[in-house]
């Protein structure tokens, strides 16, 4: 044990076994992130897609238009792991960026030296697109990881410009 501390207002979470199956599932792509060019940010956009894949496939349904109506059901698809309701309505709250205070990931896969934060960052930019947004209106303007590898606590903001 490292004797970290979480800080009170944040609460460690477990990742749940179906994201962990798509990691490892990529596992490949994570080791090979520099030799093969498979960055964390696409890893995590690929991971947003198969979930949400998943999602329609159990509902045998596409995404409603409504992003509302996804939003019930995606943090189960989930298991509570990434808190999208609280990110995705402080998007389209009017709000300038997207604070995401807690990363769960860099626990679970401590054994290797990758940016956990990216990995999030692709993830919610593939909800965030689907919630209206263009590619190219998001752009991340901080990434800043408060924690050694283990840790599990990262800050990252995702401009959103529209």
């Amino acid at each position: 044990s490292s004797g970290f501390k979480y800080p009170s207002k944040f609460k460690k979470r477990s990742v749940p076994m179906r994201v962990l199956s798509i990691i490892n599932h990529s596992l490949f792509d994570i080791l090979g992130e520099k030799r093969f060019g498979v960055t964390m940010e696409l890893l995590g956009r690929r991971m947003a897609r198969e979930l949400l894949s998943e999602w329609s496939v159990r509902y045998e349904s596409k995404l409603p238009s409504n992003w509302a109506e996804v939003l019930g059901d995606l943090p189960e698809m989930i298991e509570g792991t990434f808190d999208a309701n609280v990110w995705i309505r402080r998007a389209l709250d009017n709000t300038a960026d997207i604070v995401v205070e807690e990363c769960p990931l860099c626990d679970e896969i401590s054994n290797y030296d990758v940016n956990m934060c990216q990995l999030l960052i692709g993830f919610i930019s593939v909800v965030v697109e689907l919630a209206g947004y263009s590619e190219d209106e998001i752009s991340v303007i901080e990434t800043e990881c408060n924690a050694i590898i283990g840790q599990g606590y990262c800050v990252f903001r995702i401009n959103l410009s529209k």
